[in-house]
């Protein structure tokens, strides 16, 4: 009995035994996993920086051989897991740019990758978040320079966001230049869903890691020293998956007010002001755009936009003045293809002036609500046979103008057709143009209708217009000295008074007056002054007066 009840204690003891020894090594494992922790939290800075520092540049030198990474400190955070570096230089070998960083920081490393230096550079950039802060980057060849305050870039996430961002000329460029080189800032930039871990360890930029970015931009501001004009918009949208484009709140116009603007030149200047509440782009090539091969758009969207011209007539012209282009000389311009289906302009403004006189009041001619159809945009044939325009608006607050243009694709010289139509008006209402600019005043006149049909082949424009008004009355008016100023006074009406005529109305057979168009280009007309120019010499034609 007794030995039989031996064997089953001596069975037990062994199995208590081995329990025993795993539990103290299982313990001792823990105090080495811990006392390696403890270690690792105690030990000096200055052991990770001898460790880490030349083994990330290193491997960076290894990844990106035609470049030189040099770091002035590092620092690793065990328990965020996060490398921080102080005062940061990276150089190109071929001396393209140079740039510095004042700090910066990497996430969610993977700890196993600190181990392995031939893996250090992709393996860390690849998996983190990328903290920067006060980047300076000079590019001698385009003579500029890059700043920002802060780039944030999530490669996990796949975004990048950059703060306050500005591009300038270089010192010395911009001396040599005289201060005429352009420059930009913006408040913030970003961009999401872009492949970076695609781009990392390709070591290259590739389309396809950009199928479904999406890009935003906020407050941009250009100034162009050299145009004296500057170009700002609140926010600039692109989705790549959308192809869409859209941009709020844009502006040009000249950096200093007229006086100032007219001031800097003894000839006279051309001053532009556009603004652009609100525009959206539908159906956008944006991999096209971005390589500059093709800029191709299915529509494009204008809201609420105005622009205003003013020319000042008081000084001279150029005598070296450039040839003003055509809209063909103008979209051949562009060296890629250019291809837009359709640009739609809504509830737009149009404010024309020539101003005489600097202290008197300019000439204008006005246009509101206009509802403009631009169809068939392009440089190359292949695609639409015409560029159509179909305008419709308030003419000088009087009446309404319909207006068809046909300007052919890729057209080798100035060749056109336009056509229109206009509404009843108060003729009187155009003095706001004639009184500045040619001195004369329509006193009375009501147009019941109007319409005009102009073909222009070779810069020769050939038509006829046709006019049904009455009463029409037009005087001279006198220019005088007065104080240093010009004034216009309302001469004897009888004397002065334009031998016209005053009434054109269908007799009973329908026949009336038709005004013929006939005029050549001047090498020195520009687009709208050639077409303004054919029309009124066919109603001066009519009236029987030149104005």
């Amino acid at each position: 009995m007794n030995i039989q009840n031996t064997t089953p204690i001596q069975g037990n003891k062994s199995k208590y035994r081995g329990r025993k020894i795993a539990a103290y090594a299982g313990l001792a494992i823990g105090v080495i996993i811990i006392g390696c922790i403890v270690t690792l939290l105690l030990l000096p800075d200055s052991f990770y920086d001898g460790f880490l520092r030349e083994k990330v540049m290193q491997a960076f030198h290894t990844a990106y051989p035609a470049y030189t990474l040099t770091i002035s400190k590092v620092h690793y955070k065990v328990v965020e897991n996060r490398i921080e570096c102080d005062s940061v230089s990276l150089t190109a070998n071929d001396s393209s740019f140079t740039g510095s960083i004042s700090s910066m920081s990497l996430s969610g490393i993977k700890r196993m990758s600190l181990f392995r230096p031939e893996r250090i550079a992709s393996d860390i950039l690849a998996n983190s978040v990328i903290d920067v802060k006060n980047i300076v980057l000079d590019i001698p060849q385009s003579q500029y320079e890059f700043q920002c305050t802060r780039l944030r870039l999530s490669v996990p996430d796949s975004t990048v966001s950059i703060d306050t961002l500005e591009l300038d000329p270089l010192a010395d460029s911009a001396q040599a230049e005289g201060g005429m080189k352009a420059s930009c800032t913006m408040t913030s930039f970003s961009a999401r869903h872009v492949g970076w871990v695609q781009i990392i360890r390709a070591k290259r930029i590739d389309t396809s890691c950009f199928l479904h970015a999406t890009i935003a931009a906020k407050n941009i501001l250009a100034d162009f020293p050299k145009s004296q004009y500057e170009f700002s918009c609140v926010d600039i949208a692109v989705s790549v998956p959308d192809s869409a484009i859209t941009a709020d709140s844009a502006n040009i116009q000249p950096v200093q007010d007229d006086a100032k603007y007219f001031a800097g030149s003894n000839t006279r200047k051309t001053r532009f002001i556009a603004d652009v509440p609100e525009c959206r782009i539908s159906g956008a090539d944006c991999f096209a755009f971005f390589r500059q091969s093709m800029y191709r758009a299915r529509c494009v969207h204008i809201r609420n936009a105005s622009l205003g011209v003013l020319i000042n007539k008081d000084k001279p012209e150029k005598t070296d003045r450039t040839k003003p282009p055509m809209p063909y000389e103008l979209l051949n311009l562009c060296k890629a293809p250019l291809q837009i289906d359709s640009v739609e302009f809504s509830d737009g403004t149009l404010r024309y002036s020539e101003r005489y006189v600097m202290t008197e009041q300019a000439a204008e001619f006005t246009a509101d609500d206009l509802q403009i159809l631009v169809q068939g945009i392009a440089n190359r044939t292949g695609g639409a046979a015409a560029t159509v325009i179909h305008a419709h608006g308030d003419f000088m607050h009087a009446g309404t103008m319909n207006m068809l243009v046909e300007i052919p694709v890729a057209s080798p010289a100035f060749t056109m057709h336009y056509s229109g139509t206009t509404s009843k008006m108060d003729m009187t209402q155009i003095n706001t143009w004639l009184v500045p600019g040619e001195h004369k005043r329509v006193t009375s006149g009501e147009l019941q209708s109007s319409k005009f049909n102009i073909n222009v082949v070779n810069g020769k424009a050939n038509g006829t217009v046709q006019a049904i008004y009455s009463n029409l009355d037009i005087a001279v008016l006198d220019k005088k000295e007065n104080g240093g100023g010009l004034f216009e006074q309302l001469s004897s009406f009888m004397a002065r008074t334009f031998k016209i005529r005053g009434t054109n109305q269908p007799d009973k057979s329908g026949a009336m007056k038709i005004g013929v168009v006939k005029y050549a280009k001047k090498p020195d007309d520009a687009f709208f002054q050639f077409v303004w120019v054919a029309l009124r010499g066919g109603i001066c034609d009519i009236v029987g007066a030149n104005f």
